[in-house]
């Protein structure tokens, strides 16, 4: 079954406003210099957090609207919420509480050391670019779980039904429609939403990882499972997917 709308369209429009802030992050990168410190510091660093903060406090009033919303689709009590969080209270932090500035000065000390390694400076800042809106674009979707969440149990839900956002990987495909008390794990990159509930309806909204395989296409069924082969196990002969998949990641391991 597919997800409720209203998880679709908060899993899109956080994915707007990320893809927008992480355009934003880049644009100020690019105007890095050699002198790293100075350019960061002058212009860069503060249009980089500017632009993370204002993604962050979106994607929180998203979830705030959603909340409610998915829970009158998917026939739940709506209860108004206990408390209520303090309006910015996301901006500016990471997942782990460490501060946003801090953290994507990461880029800078990444890019140093490369150019310390013997790294040409164009090199070093494009790696050091990349690793900056990888690890902003999970501040962000951090951002989102966790003012979901927050609401969800201000409206006495206790539950979280695991929702992929597609298009996604193998190790979260096998995941869909998994039940949690607490926020599920994730690897780097994952954007992964959950779905609020009681114990009394979580089992009714679960997302089949199955029906997810057998509706991609054979390269993206490849790319999902982890090879061309797993594919072919998985088409073929109804190849198990959480064993292809957990097979695959010990391979690489």
């Amino acid at each position: 079954m597919l997800p409720p709308r209203a998880s679709r369209r908060f899993a899109a429009e956080v994915r707007r406003e990320k893809r927008a802030a992480l355009a934003s992050v880049r644009r100020s990168w690019s105007r890095m210099t050699d002198d790293f410190d100075a350019a960061w510091e002058g212009a860069v660093g503060p249009a980089v957090l500017a632009a993370t903060v204002q993604a962050q406090d979106a994607v929180a009033d998203m979830a705030r609207l959603y909340v409610p919303e998915v829970l009158a689709e998917t026939g739940q009590v709506v209860r108004d919420a206990s408390w209520a969080p303090v309006p910015g209270a996301w901006g500016g932090t990471a997942g782990d509480g460490r501060a946003v500035q801090s953290l994507a000065y990461g880029a800078v000390a990444r890019a140093k050391v490369a150019v310390g390694s013997g790294t040409a400076v164009p090199v070093a800042l494009r790696a050091g670019g990349q690793w900056l809106t990888r690890t902003l674009g999970t501040v962000i979707d951090d951002t989102a779980r966790s003012a979901e969440r927050l609401e969800s149990q201000a409206r006495h839900k206790p539950m979280y039904v695991r929702m992929l956002t597609p298009p996604s990987c193998g190790r979260c495909i096998i995941l869909a429609g998994r039940t949690y008390y607490t926020a599920f794990e994730r690897h780097p990159g994952c954007d992964c939403v959950s779905i609020p509930a009681s114990e009394s309806v979580a089992g009714d909204l679960l997302t089949d990882p199955r029906a997810h395989l057998d509706s991609l296409d054979d390269d993206a069924l490849a790319k999902a499972l982890g090879s061309r082969a797993n594919a072919k196990a998985y088409r073929e002969f109804d190849g198990d997917p959480y064993q292809l998949v957990n097979a695959y990641r010990a391979r690489w391991t």
